[in-house]
């Protein structure tokens, strides 16, 4: 993964652009590319409104559409990521890490 949107090579290459051009990039450059990514999400999934949905639209696409952040992942999503059960849980950790003045709420 690569940059500030940590876009792996096949990302990268669906939006038009390779991980070596978003690495000689600014930060601020690399937005327009998180933008897209985003936007993409949004047509695929529906709302990201919601903090969970946010999140999952780049941790896991498919959790973006459920009705629920309480709904469990699957195993093998549980599996490679201890702790982390469901997109509540995701958006708990997320929060722990961030440097925001007050938590995102699923």
């Amino acid at each position: 993964a690569t940059g500030l949107p940590q876009f792996m090579p096949t990302t990268a290459r669906r939006l038009g652009t390779t991980v070596e051009a978003l690495g000689r990039m600014s930060a601020v450059a690399q937005m327009a590319w998180v933008e897209l990514y985003l936007s993409r999400q949004q047509k695929a999934v529906g709302s990201l409104k919601k903090a969970y949905q946010l999140a999952m639209a780049v941790f896991y696409p498919v959790a973006a559409k459920w009705e629920s952040p309480y709904r469990e992942f699957p195993s093998d999503v549980q599996a490679a990521n201890p702790g982390i059960r469901t997109p509540a849980d995701y958006v708990a950790l997320m929060n722990r890490g961030a440097r925001l003045p007050d938590e995102v709420s699923v």
